[in-house]
Parts: structure tokens; C-alpha cells; sequence
């Protein structure tokens, strides 16, 4: 679905979600059966859990082996 943040001041206010559901009802308009996200981990599992409130099943874990940050 591409990168998407949300900056400190602007967190728990439901952008992720409301994010996540568009991209979902644009990607099922044009015909596609499945969609593909990715959240880091790093520190928190937040993103982890909006992605699957949004209707995303958590298929497995990567490693990371490079920071960019």
C-alpha cells in the first residue's frame, strides 16, 4: 500500500485506519483480490495492530537489517 507516517503530534487519531480502508475500497474498485502491507516494528507493534483492526492478516515477520532512521 506504500509508506505512510503519522507524526507525533498528529498519532491516535485514526489516520492509519482510515488510511488503510481507503486504500482497501479504491484497490477492491479496481478489481484487485489482495493487497499487500508492511509495518516496522521497531519499538512498538501499534502500526502492526491497526493493520490487522483494518482487515489485514498478519502473514509473518521479516528480519531488518538495515536502519534508515
Amino acid at each position: 500500500t506504500g509508506f505512510g507516517a503519522t507524526k507525533p503530534q498528529h498519532q491516535g487519531r485514526g489516520y492509519q485506519k482510515a488510511r488503510l480502508v481507503r486504500e482497501m475500497i479504491d484497490t477492491a474498485a479496481l478489481g484487485c483480490r489482495g493487497i499487500h502491507n508492511e509495518a516496522d516494528l521497531g519499538g512498538s507493534a501499534i502500526s502492526l495492530h491497526n493493520i490487522v483492526r483494518a482487515g489485514f492478516q498478519h502473514l509473518y515477520t521479516k528480519d531488518t537489517y538495515a536502519s534508515f532512521g
